[in-house]
């Protein structure tokens, strides 16, 4: 029976073919150290590889190539106060920041990192004084150290690599019981 390979079968076939005669350390394969590789990219995306979307594991074992799952993601909560993130290993950036919160589940929609604006903003300037941080708007993301905090709205990098962040919605921590929803921050 003959069998069609298409081209995403074929790049994984050979992925996972190299990535076996490099885990053998010898130019030949080890059939001990064959890989199993999967991926979420399609034939029409050929830059799929350097967004490092193809999950490679060596066959027989739990363990992942230092280069997958480069990515690891948490949640933020908007009910919650400073919560601190421990991450697996050194992150050098946010890679992306998914998901929606409001400082006022019922009468506010939902927003991004960046916080209520315009005529939310607006709407909300009476009430300032429940901002945690006045320096940013109602809503938006903090992330810290323990000393200091700052906000961003997407992917950023950061100075040095880091294994534990804080981070909160920008409101007070007495304003938190009418938030509702959360984000889903990406380190890369």
């Amino acid at each position: 029976m003959k069998q069609f390979f298409g081209p995403r079968s074929r790049l994984l076939a050979l992925l996972c073919f190299c990535l076996s005669i490099v885990s053998s350390g010898l130019i030949k394969p080890n059939p001990a150290l064959a890989w199993n590789c999967s991926s979420n990219c399609d034939w029409y995306q050929p830059d799929c590889i350097a967004w490092k979307k193809i999950n490679c594991r060596p066959r027989g074992s739990g363990a992942t190539l230092p280069f997958q799952n480069s990515y690891e993601c948490v949640t933020v909560d908007a009910r919650s106060g400073w919560k601190r993130f421990n991450l697996s290993r050194g992150f050098i950036g946010v890679h992306s920041i998914s998901g929606g919160w409001s400082v006022d589940g019922r009468n506010y929609a939902p927003v991004s990192a960046s916080g209520h604006i315009g005529a939310d903003a607006q709407a909300l300037s009476p009430y300032n004084q429940y901002k945690y941080s006045q320096s940013y708007p109602f809503g938006a993301l903090l992330l810290g150290n323990g000393r200091d905090y700052f906000s961003i709205q997407q992917g950023s990098r950061f100075p040095s690599p880091l294994t534990a962040i804080d981070m909160r919605i920008n409101d007070a921590d007495n304003a938190l019981g009418d938030n509702s929803g959360s984000l889903r921050v990406c380190f890369e």
